[in-house]
């Protein structure tokens, strides 16, 4: 019987290649593989800030057979690594015009950063660059160290990205320094982290999920899809027809006015948001429960007095 040759494991090529990436010493090829083999056999761009003496190119182009490879370096004597599928950028990742360069010219499924490994420019170039991932795609930053003396620190930024995301995604509001809407998730791995850019929200593959979700014999199922409509930036007349349903089916259930009304506010419909957070108040049946939804109404009411705008 005839058998595929199994592929080599990526901490594998890392090992024989002399990259620092692999098990040997910083250990993160063994996550890589995980988050990256969906993109091995596709024809993708994969950039990497910091060349160095080459190695991780050495990987990347053993590992993704058909991808294009850019890296990037501050050190002219880098361009020495340019082969067929190997580009040389040079230049600063603290340099917003060299970056801004970069996005215009790139349009990668993958970004590393393994360049200076100095915190403000680690958050400085994830935030001019995130923006030309392509969707789907994800953004590495290794080697994130302890807080520095002083100015910013990069693990705590992304920390904080990280715990801030679910709260402020949903509302499409700017969140130390980018717009959470972007992201679909992230992951804290020890060293370093991943971010996932989200993926439009598909109207065909809506409909299946519309289609799906009416058949649950649970109204909480159309509650869930309600909610994925909005963290993914679909369209929010279709989330709201969901919770409505949803609501129907259960209308003592005071989450489901609430969900309603959190989808009213992207909406920009406070007003009406305040209606069914009054619901889910009355409905509420426990002290902490209310005192939850109570809080999310006096927000609402700043919120109102400042003419639609969020804290």
């Amino acid at each position: 019987m005839f058998r595929h040759k199994a592929k080599e494991p990526l901490d594998s090529i890392g090992i024989r290649a002399g990259t620092d990436k692999s098990r040997l010493r910083q250990n993160y090829l063994v996550h890589y593989e995980r988050m990256l083999e969906r993109f091995r056999d596709r024809p993708i761009t994969l950039l990497e800030i910091g060349v160095h003496n080459g190695a991780s190119l050495r990987v990347w182009e053993q590992y993704f057979k058909s991808a294009s490879i850019v890296g990037v370096d501050i050190e002219p004597k880098s361009s020495r690594f340019v082969r067929e599928r190997v580009q040389i950028e040079i230049g600063s990742q603290f340099d917003a015009d060299f970056l801004a360069a970069l996005s215009r010219k790139y349009q990668p499924e993958v970004i590393i950063d393994d360049g200076s490994h100095i915190d403000e420019h680690q958050i400085f170039s994830f935030e001019h660059l995130f923006g030309c991932v392509r969707p789907g795609g994800i953004y590495i930053v290794e080697d994130l160290g302890p807080p520095p003396e002083s100015g910013p620190s990069a693990a705590e930024y992304f920390e904080q990205l990280h715990r801030r995301l679910p709260k402020y995604r949903n509302r499409g509001e700017a969140s130390v320094g980018i717009d959470p809407a972007e992201i679909s998730h992230m992951e804290m791995i020890p060293g370093a982290v991943a971010i996932w850019k989200q993926l439009p929200a598909v109207a065909e593959d809506l409909a299946a999920l519309e289609e799906q979700a009416g058949q649950s014999e649970l109204p909480e199922t159309l509650i869930f899809l309600a909610g994925h409509i909005r963290r993914t930036s679909g369209p929010l007349e279709r989330a709201l027809a969901a919770a409505r349903r949803a609501s129907e089916a259960v209308p003592q259930n005071p989450w489901m006015h609430l969900e309603i009304g959190k989808i009213l506010v992207e909406m920009e419909r406070v007003a009406e948001a305040l209606v069914e957070v009054d619901a889910a108040i009355r409905l509420a049946n426990d002290p902490e429960r209310e005192a939850l939804f109570r809080r999310y109404r006096a927000m609402l009411e700043r919120m109102q007095q400042r003419g639609g705008k969020a804290d």
